[in-house]
C-alpha cells in the first residue's frame, strides 16, 4: 500500500481508512461501500464547482450534463486504472475490476477515506 499512496502523494494516518477503501464487499466486511458512497458525493461536489466557476456562460442543464460524463462510471474507471489502483484492490475469489465498475468504485472510496482521514483539502488535492 505504501505504493499507492507514494502514487497518490498522500500519507494515510489510519492505515485502516486505506484498506477499507480498498476492501470490495466480495472480500469481506468491512468493505468500501459506505467510503464510496461519501467519496461520490465529494467528487461530484467538486466537478460542480469547478465546472460553475469555469463556465459561467452555461445554463445548469448543460452543467449537469458535462458533470455526468466527467463523473461517469467509465471516466472514474480509467482514472483508477491510471493509477493502477486495480493492483491495491481487494476482492474475493472470482472477482476481476475488468469490465465493470469495482476499480471506479474504489476510486470513490479512496477519494472518501482521504477526505476521513484528513480535509476536504486533501481530497480535493488527489482530484
Amino acid at each position: 500500500m505504501i505504493g499507492l499512496e507514494k502514487k497518490i502523494n498522500y500519507q494515510f494516518n489510519d492505515k485502516n481508512l486505506l484498506e477499507t477503501s480498498l476492501t470490495h464487499k466480495s472480500h469481506s466486511s468491512p468493505n468500501n461501500e459506505r467510503l464510496e458512497y461519501l467519496g461520490d458525493s465529494i467528487i461530484n461536489f467538486y466537478v460542480a464547482e469547478k465546472l460553475f466557476n469555469l463556465k459561467s456562460d452555461l445554463p445548469e442543464g448543460k452543467l449537469t450534463q458535462i458533470r455526468a460524463s466527467l463523473v461517469s462510471r467509465s471516466s472514474l474507471n480509467k482514472i483508477a486504472h491510471g493509477i493502477e489502483l486495480d493492483r491495491y484492490i481487494r476482492l474475493g475469489k472470482g472477482e476481476t475490476t475488468e469490465n465493470n465498475s469495482i476499480a471506479g468504485n474504489a476510486f470513490e472510496a479512496l477519494i472518501g477515506a482521504i477526505y476521513q482521514d484528513s480535509s476536504k483539502e486533501s481530497a480535493y488535492n488527489l482530484l
